[in-house]
């Protein structure tokens, strides 16, 4: 279920929020733990804001710090 990008960006105003990421197999199992975790508005593109990174599983998701929401019809990624 998703909450929709508008929702998302109240709530993670509001306060601070942490998020993490659990990945497993049958044999393995890693987390990453991120301390800080909001995005912004429609206006700023939905850009997320992620930081402060622990765990086992490394750091995939802090490239992606601020970067803007895209959608199938909306690219505002900085792929070329």
């Amino acid at each position: 279920y998703w909450l929709g990008n508008d929702v998302i960006h109240v709530l993670t105003n509001q306060r601070k929020y942490a998020v993490r990421f659990d990945l497993g197999t049958d044999r393995e199992s890693a987390y990453a733990h991120y301390n800080s975790c909001w995005i912004d508005n429609e206006v700023y593109k939905y850009n997320l804001h992620i930081s402060g990174v622990s765990g086992t599983a490394g750091d995939s998701i802090t490239y992606h710090n601020g970067m803007s929401f895209s959608t199938k019809d909306r690219d505002n990624d900085r792929d070329v």
